[in-house]
């Protein structure tokens, strides 16, 4: 499949755009989740670090209150029952101050060293005993006791116990205890420490059962040793880690503290993690589908603003090249008819040149004879002024005509030699008349005429011969018979001064038929030399009317190609 000239450009194009904006994109939101990830992560391990160490800070503070309250007199007093109800009542309104000021405790209490409660914030708890909690066991071997979370027995929440020994001096007295809350851990550390929308933080013991968490149910009843990802927080005690918990990926920070034992962790969903991220890609993602179509729309605007024109180029070419291949057709055509008829003429020209030539040399012979003829009648023109001059004198010399018989017989000898020859140049005139055809019908009749009187001639020739032999005889007949050959001869002279000027006019016009010839060789030749330059001429007119053709239609291939590449097609 051919591209159009506007595909090509615009599909590249976009393809190239495409391509780099998803590159740029995926980089993108690559480098962008890795520091979103990155930062996530480290945020939520300075979450854990942070919220252990407000739990250790405060498990310090209350220790500390209870290391400074552990020589408290009252309570002192009141574990050692010196006053009795008084210092009782006094001791039961601190303790319940002291409940009511802090706020995080379940209840706060003094036992003896007997782990029999003697006061207490509620006064209800007062004579149950603790001696066998190992927190009470702990402070009387001098120590400040922080006990694991437990179920409260009284609320059934989750609450852990600090205790720390009275003291007189170095003798222990008794105990001072507060069970506390770890709502108030949940209040102030866990829930701020949340992250996102759906993450939280959370706390387990050093076994995995969970002692504080967003779903209350969970707490005290779940285990996290149970997951793998527990066992892992469990043996590593601290780090980060991926996990899938209720089918939700998640990321978590996880820190120990090392007083209390307990496990802080602090997680977030993994898909809330990169919604930024994805809304930034997305973002990318719609800007760069907005900036491809306005490239797209642009480039197809410069295209077709640039193809517009080479539209009606082809469309001209097109047009232009059927006038010129239907226009070579007919040159083509026109010129071989041309070239044959050229050729045809040409060789018409030769033939017509060689009978002109023959016309020429048979007008030239004719000239020739005709002016041969003509000096040959006036010989006998001038043979026949003799024989009148003769005949003159034989009119007045009779007498001498026997003497003279042998000179008449001569002269009637030569009389018809010269009727002889006459009869044959009239024979040759004629054949030559013949040959020229119309043009020498004249001469054929003069010939014809000359040809009849030698006849004649020659039967006047034999007359007298016949006479001159009975002249004697016939002597008296004999100037009758002269005077009669005289006008005969008188006649004959006539006929031969017309056959002379007809001579005349033949040998003229002769000479101008051949000039006239002549004059058309001439011409004919040059139409010769024309019409070979005309056939010459007509041939190369045909080469070109062929390779115009060629031209053509190699023009049209052109204009085929240049469709294709435009429009994408050979339509």
């Amino acid at each position: 499949m051919k591209w159009s000239l506007r595909n090509r450009f615009l599909i590249p194009t976009l393809f190239l755009f495409i391509f780099g904006m998803g590159i740029i994109t995926a980089i993108s939101y690559l480098k962008s989740k890795d520091t979103l990830e990155t930062t996530i992560t480290a945020r939520l391990s300075h979450t854990a670090e942070s919220v252990v160490m407000l739990i250790d800070l405060s498990v310090e503070s209350m220790k500390l209150n209870y290391a400074y309250r552990s020589e408290d007199a009252t309570l002192i007093t009141v574990v050692q029952d010196l006053l009795g109800d008084t210092v009782l009542d006094a001791a039961n309104k601190m303790l319940l101050k002291i409940k009511n000021d802090y706020g995080y405790y379940e209840r706060v209490a003094v036992a003896d060293t007997k782990g029999i409660i003697v006061a207490c914030s509620e006064p209800e708890e007062i004579g149950k005993t603790v001696s066998d909690e190992a927190f009470f066991k702990e402070s009387l071997s001098g120590k400040i006791a922080v006990s694991d979370v437990i179920k409260s027995k009284t609320t059934g929440k989750a609450v852990f116990t600090v205790s720390s020994p009275l003291k007189m001096g170095d003798e222990i007295v008794g105990v001072h205890l507060g069970i506390i809350e770890m709502s108030y851990f949940d209040t102030h550390f866990i829930e701020p420490a949340k992250s996102g929308k759906s993450g939280y933080a959370y706390i387990f013991r050093k076994d995995g059962v969970l002692i504080a968490h967003p779903e209350k149910t969970k707490i005290l009843t779940y285990n996290v040793s149970s997951e793998k990802f527990g066992k892992e927080m469990l043996e590593k005690k601290e780090g980060l880690i991926s996990y899938t918990f209720e089918g939700v990926e998640k990321l978590a920070a996880y820190k120990r503290d090392e007083k209390t034992g307990w496990i802080v962790a602090v997680n977030t969903n993994k898909s809330e993690i990169f919604d930024s991220v994805k809304h930034v890609s997305y973002v990318n993602i719609g800007v760069g589908a907005a900036v491809m179509f306005f490239v797209a729309g642009l480039i197809l605007f410069l295209v077709q603003s640039t193809v517009r024109p080479i539209y009606r180029v082809i469309d001209g070419l097109t047009a232009c090249s059927g006038q010129v291949a239907a226009a070579s057709d007919e040159i083509l055509s026109a010129s071989r008819e041309l070239a044959a008829g050229s050729s045809e003429q040409a060789a018409a020209s030769e033939e017509n040149a060689a009978s002109l030539e023959e016309m020429s040399a048979m007008a030239q012979g004719n000239a020739d004879n005709a002016s041969r003829t003509n000096q040959f009648v006036t010989n006998v023109q001038e043979l026949f002024r003799k024989t009148d001059t003769f005949m003159k004198e034989l009119r007045v010399s009779m007498e001498e005509i026997s003497k003279a018989g042998k000179e008449t017989s001569k002269i009637i000898g030569t009389i018809d030699e010269i009727a002889f020859q006459t009869g044959l140049l009239a024979l040759n005139a004629a054949v030559e008349a013949a040959r020229a055809g119309a043009a020498g019908a004249g001469f054929a009749v003069v010939a014809a005429e000359v040809r009849s009187l030698a006849l004649k001639a020659t039967g006047e020739a034999r007359n007298t011969s016949l006479l001159i032999e009975g002249i004697v005889k016939k002597i008296r007949e004999g100037e009758e018979i002269a005077s009669k050959t005289n006008e005969a001869f008188i006649e004959v002279a006539g006929q031969a001064a017309r056959m002379q000027s007809l001579l005349a006019e033949i040998a003229a016009s002769s000479d101008e038929q051949n000039q006239g010839i002549a004059q058309m060789g001439r011409a004919m030749s040059e139409t010769d030399r024309i019409t070979q330059k005309n056939a010459a001429n007509s041939e190369e007119t045909t080469s070109a009317s062929e390779q115009m053709k060629n031209q053509s239609e190699r023009m049209k291939v052109f204009v085929k190609e240049l469709v294709a590449l435009v429009r994408g097609s050979e339509k």
